[in-house]
């Protein structure tokens, strides 16, 4: 955890990069979980050390699957703070964990394996040209479309986090 106003403000890189492992070892973690590839300065190799990180999840059964690599990612890192976008779904957002600089927050966008591939092949986002860098696709290649996933229980909001509504 960081421990100082400084450590805050003038983060480490190299703690993104431990922060980033811990993400992608929660989303690896998730059978619903397709492909996760980065976006931004991380894809493109222009990242300083005040860069977030920037994530986009290609999920099978979406509408459900979002949820629970949402759990996961709570799960593994305690999330002080969550916003979500104003043209997206929960619970893709603004995520931003306990003991973590403002600055490395998590901006992720959960899609379908469509949406994912098409904005691949286009190199658009929203509109928005974008570069990505797949970092993660299941070893399987295949989507299960069959089979239902255990729901994760309801998300909860602790004391530290707070939500902005849209």
């Amino acid at each position: 955890m960081a421990e100082s106003l400084e450590q805050l403000l003038f983060p480490d890189p190299t703690r993104r990069s431990h922060l980033l492992s811990r993400i992608l070892a929660a989303l690896q973690a998730e059978a619903g979980v397709h492909s996760v590839a980065l976006f931004g300065s991380l894809a493109d190799k222009r990242a300083d050390r005040w860069s977030d990180i920037d994530m986009i999840i290609a999920c099978d059964n979406v509408e459900i699957r979002k949820w629970a690599a949402a759990w996961a990612l709570r799960e593994a890192i305690p999330v002080l703070f969550y916003q979500t976008f104003s043209l997206a779904d929960q619970p893709s957002g603004r995520y931003w964990f306990v003991g973590e600089s403002p600055f490395h927050k998590l901006d992720v966008s959960f899609v379908s394996l469509p949406e994912y591939q098409r904005t691949v092949h286009e190199g658009t986002m929203q509109g928005h040209a974008i570069v990505l860098r797949e970092i993660y696709s299941s070893p399987s290649g295949a989507l299960n479309l069959v089979t239902e996933p255990a729901l994760p229980g309801i998300l909860h909001f602790d004391k530290l986090e707070t939500r902005i509504c849209r």
